[in-house]
């Protein structure tokens, strides 16, 4: 084991909440180009997780690193409260550009867990703008993930990472996920009629519309069924 290892895994000691469980990783990621990530011995990996799923335009890209020494040199941050952006008002412009129609606004946030806090609670606002504060239950899938902060959580179905938080999670209603492979309804496409889809009807009618809130769901299933 080099030294340069022995020293950052010494040092592990100090961080929190990592993934890798008891036993430290043998390997230091040195740096990333395009789609390979490389050790400190230099050896190359094939990044096939892309990071955590989100690095879709590879590592050190020079566009995007270009861009962001830009902005820096420009500034790094501001509070939103009192300023606008230029470059940001430009993203979202871009943004809806290419999004379906009824899609106006751009919420900017800094994790998936953020923004799906954001989409509960401003589907929380809306009801309660318009008069209806009673609709507070969000209908989530079994397997379902939608981050790790309390809210996102308990919209999510995923039970391992519930399962030591749950007297803190909000126990709102979920249907079966849409994974044909293991169908939670032991059903066969397409004489099942599309359950999935019919389940989401049957619970809004069971805790009665009134109270509901939103549905939330990812179009292609991630940690929880990997399936579309």
């Amino acid at each position: 084991m080099s030294n340069r290892l022995e020293a950052v895994q010494k040092l592990a000691d100090n961080l929190f909440g990592t993934l890798h469980g008891l036993n430290l990783p043998e390997v230091i990621c040195d740096h990333g180009e395009g789609i390979y990530l490389f050790d400190q011995n230099g050896k190359r990996y094939m990044d096939f997780s892309g990071g955590p799923h989100v690095v879709s335009i590879g590592h050190g890209n020079q566009r995007v690193r270009e861009a962001m020494l830009a902005q820096m040199e420009k500034v790094s941050f501001f509070f939103r409260s009192f300023w606008l952006s230029e470059p940001l008002v430009a993203l979202a412009e871009r943004i809806i550009k290419v999004s379906p129609p009824n899609f106006t606004l751009c919420q900017f946030c800094n994790s998936g867990s953020e923004a799906n806090e954001t989409a509960i609670k401003i589907a929380r606002q809306y009801h309660v703008e318009r008069g209806k504060p009673e609709k507070y239950l969000v209908i989530g899938r079994w397997q379902g993930y939608h981050g790790m902060t309390l809210g996102a959580l308990s919209a999510s179905g995923y039970t391992v990472r519930r399962s030591k938080f749950e007297p803190l999670l909000h126990q709102w209603p979920k249907i079966g996920a849409p994974l044909c492979y293991r169908c939670p309804y032991e059903l066969s496409y397409p004489s099942c009629n599309i359950k999935c889809a019919q389940a989401l009807e049957e619970i809004i009618n069971q805790v009665d519309a009134q109270y509901v809130s939103a549905f939330i769901a990812e179009s292609i299933g991630g940690a929880g069924t990997a399936g579309m």
